[in-house]
């Protein structure tokens, strides 16, 4: 139910639905017309993975990629469009990617491996590089949401340029769990 919203009580026993979206502790306060109330602390945990976003973005394309990400978390598509010819203005990406429940969530790795990041560049919009930090391996350790090492998309300088990669978890068999996408 949402805020305010009225439950009726018979014999002094009523129930509601409440789903919570934020993990993270919280309180459920009840009251009622005649002042009586309660309180009961709540730790709302995150739900299962369903897929990754861009975090900790230390190096933004113009116009920024963060606001070019359209689609549901699973199937997040992020665009950086109308860049300048110049890579060094705006056409490239530092980040790293962190591992999300449905609802923007962080979600720890629980297990006792790390999860490997697969990352695959688009045949038809190549026009660029990316370099991947450290080992060169984008993976999220255990007990952690993010990548370890930061990876860096370059877009070549130049009219209609465009580098295109996307990030899947490593032997999920799905499509593409994050696409980004730098143009000129």
């Amino acid at each position: 139910c949402a805020s305010g919203s009225a439950v009726t009580f018979a014999d002094g026993v009523a129930s509601a639905s409440v789903t919570l979206y934020d993990a993270a502790p919280t309180t459920l306060s009840v009251s009622d017309s005649s002042g009586d109330s309660g309180q009961v602390a709540l730790d709302v945990t995150p739900g299962a993975v369903r897929g990754l976003v861009l975090a900790g973005v230390s190096v933004d394309t113009s116009p920024s990629i963060l606001a070019g990400c359209s689609g549901p978390v699973g199937d997040l598509t992020c665009v950086s469009s109308g860049e300048a010819t110049d890579h060094t203005v705006g056409g490239q990406l530092t980040a790293h990617l962190r591992q999300v429940d449905g609802f923007g969530n962080p979600v720890d790795n629980p297990g006792s491996t790390s999860i490997v990041i697969d990352v695959a560049v688009s045949s038809s919009a190549s026009n660029g590089t990316i370099s991947i930090s450290g080992d060169g391996t984008l993976s999220i350790a255990q007990g952690h949401a993010s990548t370890t090492n930061n990876f860096t998309i370059s877009r070549t300088d130049g009219v209609a340029q465009t580098m295109s990669v996307s990030f899947t978890i490593d032997g999920d068999g799905s499509s593409p769990i994050l696409t980004v996408t730098l143009a000129s």
